[in-house]
Formats: structure tokens, C-alpha cells, sequence
């Protein structure tokens, strides 16, 4: 009953009720087979007992391939209990190795029709993506060489995603085999027609970490190329929280969608004192954009709820 069962995962408690006593095994893990089963929090008591938390909780997974996550507290009305982490590889299975050797997911690409109406093909993406890995990971080789970290350490969070999304667009135009050309930076849109069969007015590109919405600044309709991704550490495991960004070490895409977004798929908000205007994605807008591209093995989040049941029979219907 120490030992993690089948799947278990890292979560982290909402809310909890305390029982039990004493045990005798010096563990200091907080596991869970499930978003809702209990928990067993491990932690040794002011008189050098070990004592056994039962969190009943409605959970949030950390990620399914974390590694060395930090370490998870829960609260108690009496005291603070703690769940050191332990790198998941060792509690269910390793990374694939498809984000080890930094491949694309073989079955990943889906919805063909809804690329082939911007004039891409599925090859053509994979490409593109496989060439912004490539280039990341040289420059990150140079900032490595001359002691510095991973680029996606060194920047931050927004300035990357924006790096890498100009990175991307780069690739993209040069793998449509003249149908694009790049646009200047901070100019819309990303890509501009340059051949038969582009979009009319060109496509932009939008960057989004983890499942956040894609944002920008203005409210612009047209064609949209969206672009998830997440954060990994040197092993394969999903970096999920700000606390953990200094162990990341590369940037994977799990998800891309395309389709076109007119104003209404946009929230906007302009509230005094934030960071400026900014228009989000919303929810129907989402749902215009078809997902083009998915790694199941990369998803970030529970396995149980409706978005991944989305992307599970996308996957399963090309196969």
C-alpha cells in the first residue's frame, strides 16, 4: 500500500479530510491512481512517528510525465503536511522517445482538409516543426558553450513564445514551397500570399503555452495557425509551473490548429492598470480553429475530460 499504484500521478490537493495513525515505512510520497481517488501523504510527526494522511480531493494533475516536480504541501486544520517528489519514470513510464530524439508524434497529424485550405500539407508541417527544433537546439548548444542556460530559461515566458513563433513562421515559409513569404516582425500578418493558392490576406501565427488561449494585442480577423507548446527538462518531463522554469530545457508543440477567427471570437480587455490591451481567443473561437496537429503523449492535463476525448478520437480516427 506504499508503493504507487498502476498510473499513479502527482497531484496536487484542493481540499482534504485527515485519518489514521502511525506507520511504520519511512515514506514521503503523496500519490494518486486517479484525479479523484485519496491520496496517501507521508510525513514524520514532532515525536519521529511517521504518520498516514488520507487527502481525499478533487485534484489537479501536475502533468503526466512530470519529473522532479517541486514539492507538493498540504494544509491540515492541526498541522502542514508534506509529499516530496519522485521523478514519475520511476512511478509509471519514461518520456516517449519520440520527444527525446525531438521527432514529431507519428500519428499526431490530423484534419488534413482543414491544412490543405491554407495550402499546407501535413509533411510540409512536420517539417517546419522538426526545423524549429533544430534550430533552438543549436542556439542553445551556443548559450550552453559559453556557460549560459537554455534559451528558454535565460527569456521570459512571453518574450519566448514570441521568439519562437517568429522562429516557426520562418520555417513555415520556407517549407510552403513559395506560397508564403515571411512578414516583417511585429507586423500582420506573420505570412503573406506569395503564390496560387495561399490565403488571400496571409496567415498569423499565435503562440500559447501549456492549454492557455492564444492572445494578442488588437482584435485582428483573418487566417490563424495557433501553436501550444510546453516546456520539458533535460529527461523528457513536463516543466507545468513558473516554480520549476529553471530545469526546463527545450520547448515541445503538442498542439497546432487552423481556421478563421473574425471579432467575435475574441475577448477583449483593456482594464486600467494591466499590461495593456489584449484580445484572447475565447472559447467558440477555439472551436473554429481545427487541430491539425496533436501529441497525445504530451497533453498536458487530465486525461479524463472532454479536450482530450476531442484530440483521443481525432488521433483514433486517422488511424
Amino acid at each position: 500500500a506504499h508503493e504507487p499504484p498502476a498510473g499513479g500521478l502527482w497531484v496536487k490537493a484542493m481540499s482534504h479530510e485527515r485519518s489514521s495513525g502511525p506507520v511504520s515505512t519511512p515514506t514521503y510520497r503523496g500519490l494518486a491512481d486517479t484525479d479523484t481517488n485519496p491520496i496517501l501523504v507521508w510525513t514524520q510527526s514532532a515525536h519521529h512517528q511517521l504518520s498516514a494522511t488520507v487527502v481525499k480531493c478533487r485534484a489537479m494533475l501536475c502533468s503526466k510525465f512530470s519529473l522532479d516536480s517541486r514539492l507538493r504541501e498540504v494544509n491540515t486544520e492541526n498541522s502542514r503536511w508534506r509529499s516530496d517528489s519522485v521523478p514519475i519514470s520511476k512511478l509509471n513510464k519514461p518520456a516517449p522517445s519520440h520527444v527525446l530524439k525531438r521527432l514529431t508524434a507519428a500519428n499526431g497529424f490530423v484534419n488534413p482538409d482543414s491544412l490543405n485550405a491554407i495550402g499546407f500539407g501535413g509533411e510540409q508541417l512536420k517539417r517546419a516543426i522538426l526545423a524549429t527544433y533544430r534550430l533552438l537546439d543549436r542556439i542553445d548548444a551556443t548559450l550552453i558553450e559559453d556557460g549560459v542556460e537554455p534559451l528558454c530559461q535565460v527569456v521570459e515566458l512571453a518574450n519566448l513564445s514570441s521568439m519562437i513563433g517568429n522562429i516557426f513562421g520562418a520555417e513555415l515559409a520556407k517549407c510552403s514551397n513559395g506560397l508564403y513569404r515571411r512578414n516583417g516582425p511585429h507586423k500582420f500578418p506573420d505570412l503573406l500570399p506569395a503564390g496560387a493558392g495561399a490565403t488571400e490576406h496571409g496567415i498569423e501565427i499565435k503562440m500559447a503555452m501549456n492549454r492557455n488561449k492564444p492572445k494578442g494585442h488588437l482584435v485582428k480577423p483573418g487566417h490563424y495557425l495557433t501553436c501550444r507548446y510546453i516546456l520539458i527538462d533535460a529527461e523528457g518531463g513536463v516543466i507545468t509551473e513558473k516554480a520549476d522554469k529553471p530545469k526546463a530545457d527545450k520547448p515541445v508543440f503538442w498542439e497546432i490548429r487552423t481556421g478563421f477567427l473574425t471579432e467575435q471570437h475574441f475577448n477583449v480587455s483593456n482594464t486600467a492598470g494591466d499590461s495593456g490591451k489584449t484580445a484572447v481567443v475565447n472559447e467558440d473561437g477555439m472551436k473554429s480553429l481545427h487541430i491539425v496537429y496533436v501529441d497525445l503523449d504530451m497533453f498536458p492535463g487530465s486525461q479524463r475530460g472532454p479536450a482530450w476525448a476531442a484530440c483521443k478520437a481525432l488521433v483514433s480516427a486517422r488511424d
